[in-house]
């Protein structure tokens, strides 16, 4: 069932997914996920990488899903905003 959300073109849809808590019990929820990157959502979940947050950035910015585990997959919509994400990495600290 897609909903509209605040910039996405795609509108959001709602997942039936596994959420881990931090103390390792889990539960069956509903979420709304960006509709762009739910197919990406579902998959992980179904291969038993839990997800805690997602955004596709709405055209504004790098989408990014939040795993349960702490690390981050950043989603890049073109190679020229990949080079600016791995940039910005590289530079030296201030």
């Amino acid at each position: 069932m897609l909903r509209p959300c605040h910039n996405c073109l795609e509108g959001s849809t709602r997942l039936i997914i596994k959420h881990v808590r931090p103390d390792g019990r889990a539960k069956q929820v509903g979420i709304d996920v960006d509709a762009c990157i739910a197919p990406i959502v579902k998959a992980l979940n179904e291969g038993g990488i839990y997800t805690m947050a997602s955004c596709c950035g709405h055209g504004k910015m790098p989408g990014s899903i939040i795993l349960a585990d702490g690390r981050e997959i950043i989603i890049v919509k073109n190679r020229d905003e990949r080079e600016l994400v791995f940039s910005a990495c590289k530079k030296e600290p201030e």
